[in-house]
């Protein structure tokens, strides 16, 4: 940084501080500096030849660290979560603002600006991940995919807590929402004293709760930082409706929890809050989402109990679960025959990336199927882009891998709910025209017949549960 550079200037070289800031100012090549990002106008110095290397991200995210923590944050985040988070997620889990707030830039500059630095990488799927100059270590994608649901369950059960306790009101908590012009993992209205208001002639304002949840990792003061940055931030805006807020963890180190008790943040130990069972089987979530090819094809029982106790646990609201587990779904079904299984595969093959949802290896063929455990129906133009776009990357990859070669390959679109009459019009005739790519597509009624032939009563009682009776 050019403040560490000038220090060294002065202490090694007797320059005085004007000197030497003229000195940096006049270098050129292959001297260079980067701007723009970092406190009190400071600058990134390299030499050219280091330009865009391992060391040189490295370091980059080092003067993170120390000079430009907004940035930060996002690194942490993502190293939190295992290499992965969504569009949708990743703002909650930064200090920077959704909408425009003085004196701050808004998470979609910061993202861009990461982007353009080549620090991230957003794929085809919507999922931001670090660059690979930085490292493949610590991206674990199955595991960031269970965690991920593990929290959406836990943000519902707090959700229920905070209603069975009058601390909220029925149906009137939101998931990743904004307050204050940030993004929480969760918001909700409260009338309880003291965040509640009066106005004149008797009118009653609402205080908020705000909540997050942070799990499947050792939680640390850089972890939890963001969160702290967020309230102290709420703290000084004008007008800011009462709020009170809460981290739900499963681990946290002292000084995490040291600084998050100091700024009055309300700590959750998941465990305390909810049972120890329940955090067990929310531990038994994570596993199976992340071994979910492993456990499908040995275990597979291990898979329809998780799902009854699931049930039971979200007290009927599986519909908020059923689009997050129905490839775990599939992937029973194909685990019963095939000889291999894979689940949440990624390929990178001329220059394109995709995912592949269940990925089944038989003895003479190869299905590959796009998983969507959706209520509304899909329509052609969705049905258009899987054919054109992610079918041919994925069938000349499995062409140029020697397993597959001789095999036929099979391209299968399961929809819960179903499809529309242009996308079966678009099926059915590249079913009819296009002898190279096989395509097969199936219904809930299609995939209820497809089940009944297992002769398995726990999974169909669990489609039965998670895609015919949940609501959402």
């Amino acid at each position: 940084m050019s403040s560490k550079l000038l220090d060294l200037m002065e202490a090694e070289h007797g320059m005085s501080r004007q000197a030497a800031r003229q000195k940096l100012s006049r270098s050129s090549s292959p001297i260079h500096k980067l701007k723009g990002y970092f406190q009190k106008n400071q600058t990134f110095v390299y030499l050219q030849e280091t330009y865009k290397t391992e060391a040189w991200y490295y370091a980059l995210v080092d003067a993170f660290s120390n000079c430009a923590r907004r940035y930060y944050s996002v690194i942490k985040a993502l190293e939190y979560h295992h290499g992965y988070l969504g569009t949708k997620d990743l703002p909650t889990f930064t200090f920077s603002p959704i909408s425009n707030l003085t004196g701050h830039k808004r998470i979609d500059v910061v993202l861009q600006d990461l982007i353009d630095l080549e620090v991230l990488e957003l794929d085809d799927g919507g999922l931001y991940t670090y660059s690979n100059k930085l490292a493949e270590n610590g991206r674990n994608l199955n595991r960031h995919k269970g965690v991920e649901l593990a929290r959406k369950v836990i943000l519902q059960q707090f959700d229920d807590w905070a209603k069975k306790i009058n601390l909220t009101s029925f149906n009137t908590g939101k998931y990743n929402s904004e307050f204050g012009k940030f993004q929480w993992g969760y918001t909700s209205p409260s009338y309880v004293h003291p965040l509640r208001r009066f106005k004149r002639k008797g009118k009653v304002e609402p205080g908020f709760i705000l909540a997050d949840a942070l799990i499947g990792n050792i939680t640390k003061l850089d972890e939890v930082s963001f969160f702290i940055e967020k309230t102290e931030v709420l703290k000084k805006q004008k007008g800011i409706f009462p709020f009170m807020p809460f981290l739900l963890v499963e681990i946290v180190d002292k000084d995490a929890l040291d600084a998050l008790k100091q700024k009055g943040v309300m700590v959750g130990f998941i465990d305390k809050l909810f049972g120890t069972e329940y955090i067990e089987l929310i531990k038994s979530l994570i596993q199976v989402v992340e071994n979910a090819g492993a456990i499908l094809k040995k275990n597979p029982d291990r898979f329809l109990d998780l799902m009854k106790k699931l049930s039971k646990l979200v007290d009927g609201k599986v519909g908020n679960l059923r689009g997050d587990l129905f490839e775990l779904a599939v992937g029973y079904f194909h685990g019963q025959f095939c000889n291999n299984l894979d689940i949440g595969k990624k390929i990178f093959y001329d220059g394109e990336k995709r995912e592949i949802d269940v990925f089944a290896s038989y003895t003479g063929e190869l299905r590959i199927a796009e998983c969507k455990g959706y209520k509304n129906a899909l329509n052609r133009s969705y049905v258009h882009e899987w054919l054109t776009t992610k079918i041919p990357v994925i069938r000349r990859w499995a062409l140029d891998q020697e397993p597959y070669r001789k095999k036929d390959i099979i391209f299968e679109l399961w929809c819960t709910g179903g499809f529309d009459e242009s996308a079966i019009e678009l099926l059915e005739n590249h079913q009819k025209s296009s002898s190279k790519i096989k395509i097969e597509f199936f219904d809930l009624d299609k995939i209820m017949e497809k089940a009944k032939k297992l002769e398995s009563s726990k999974f169909q009682e669990v489609l039965e549960e998670y895609y015919i009776k949940a609501d959402i």
